[in-house]
């Protein structure tokens, strides 16, 4: 619980405790005050209510008739407010615990019941006809520590929560900036500069928003310049890989023609059996090598993207992919709009796409899959393409570890400012990336 707390009401519940302890260190210094003054006030009432009692004992032991005496004492008693009473035995008093205007359990508090009345045995040769009981009147003192008791306890009520209302409110003026430096620190995140989201406040806080806004500028710049950086990277594997497409294309694809059209001629004029076999072979190995060929040519650079559009060229990437693996069916749904994305983003979408059907026929086992590719509209020019290509095989291993080609299509996605990611279904993976149609 504490732990989810906000440092607000952390702050709050804290300051409420250290009023909490104030309030019982204060009513535990009233009760030892008010007890220390019962106990004075006790001391002349004792002395004084041991002298009668004395005076008492002496007259009725030096009469003649001490049963008169005391008889004519008592009825003198009844005329009295009943400060001072005369029993035959030692009984209590609870008229203590029935005070007007003051609650019994504040009574129970207080030590009242060993301060509230005395008692002296009245004796005559030894024989003790009974007790006289002296009544200190202490309502005026205790409802007077009642009417304190009730003003701490108002006090600390209207303080202590008035306090911790301007504090509570208090702090969370103070600290809303931290919630605008959160959203500072999270534009970083997202590449933007976040002077703009960050309210200042106190002069340490004030520093910490200039400091953020100092990392917020200078990673925006590495931004910039990662991004400048991925852009030449891809666009220098572009032109490294149409160079050797070229190359192989001039270079080894008439050598192969020409070493299956002599292998052709060989099967035509050879004379000796063994001869015109081993030429068929020959013929059949080149025919091999020069689908690789054609392969390799469309991995390193796919022609037709720039001749037919991406739409058909996604088209007829599936095609062959699916006649590559006839047990798994591929599905393909596209929307207008793809042939109007830069030549970068097409070459882009079009390897993501390529390199995602490899990876599901060599590694997920699976009988089915899909390739969605649209255009999300934006606005003022800001349209994106987004990718999606699913299957139903085994999914991503848990400890997985990206390869080459889909590290490489991250790297290239992210490049353009797109974004990439990797998901887990419960019956399958899926992939997917959003590119500005721009580039």
């Amino acid at each position: 619980m504490w732990s989810s707390m906000t440092l607000r009401k952390r702050i709050a519940m804290l300051l409420g405790a250290l009023l909490a302890g104030v309030f019982l260190a204060t009513m535990a210094g009233l009760w030892i005050a008010n007890e220390e003054d019962i106990t004075a006030e006790r001391e002349p009432f004792e002395r004084q209510s041991a002298q009668v009692a004395a005076s008492l004992n002496a007259v009725i032991n030096a009469s003649n008739n001490p049963d008169r005496v005391l008889n004519a004492f008592v009825a003198s008693l009844e005329t009295s407010s009943g400060a001072i009473t005369f029993q035959t035995d030692r009984a209590t008093n609870d008229v203590w615990r029935k005070m007007p205007r003051v609650p019994s359990w504040f009574l129970q508090l207080l030590p009242l019941q060993e301060h509230w009345s005395r008692s002296y045995p009245v004796e005559v040769g030894g024989r003790t006809l009974g007790y006289l009981t002296f009544f200190q009147d202490l309502y005026p003192d205790v409802y007077e520590k009642w009417l304190t008791f009730l003003t701490v306890v108002v006090i600390f009520l209207v303080f202590g929560t008035g306090s911790l209302v301007i504090i509570y409110f208090g702090l969370g003026t103070m600290l809303r900036p931290l919630g605008s430096l959160e959203e500072g620190l999270e534009a970083i995140g997202r590449g933007a500069l976040p002077g703009a989201h960050i309210r200042h406040g106190p002069p340490e806080i004030n520093r910490l928003i200039e400091k953020t806004n100092e990392i917020g500028v200078a990673m925006s710049g590495l931004r910039r310049e990662n991004n400048e950086l991925l852009r030449s990277m891809v666009a220098l594997q572009d032109r490294e890989r149409d160079e050797v497409s070229r190359d192989l294309h001039d270079e080894l694809g008439p050598m192969l023609f020409g070493l299956r059209a002599n292998a052709i001629s060989l099967q035509q004029t050879a004379s000796i059996e063994g001869c015109r076999n081993r030429a068929v072979e020959m013929e059949n190995s080149i025919a091999a090598l020069q689908g690789a060929h054609r392969q390799i040519l469309d991995r390193l650079r796919p022609m037709e993207i720039r001749e037919v559009g991406l739409t058909r060229s996604i088209a007829e990437l599936v095609e062959r992919s699916a006649n590559v693996d006839p047990s798994l069916r591929i599905s393909l749904n596209t929307q207008p709009g793809l042939d109007k994305a830069a030549e970068a983003v097409s070459r882009t979408v079009y390897r993501l796409v390529q390199e995602a059907i490899l990876n599901i026929q060599r590694h997920s086992h699976a009988t089915e899959a899909e390739v969605s590719v649209a255009v999300n509209p934006g606005t003022s020019g800001s349209d994106t393409i987004l990718v999606s290509i699913s299957d139903n095989g085994v999914g991503f291993p848990d400890d997985l570890s990206v390869g080459r080609g889909l590290s490489g299509m991250s790297e290239r996605v992210k490049a353009l400012g797109g974004k990439f990611a990797l998901h887990r279904n419960a019956t399958g993976a899926r992939i997917t990336c959003e590119l500005p149609l721009a580039g």
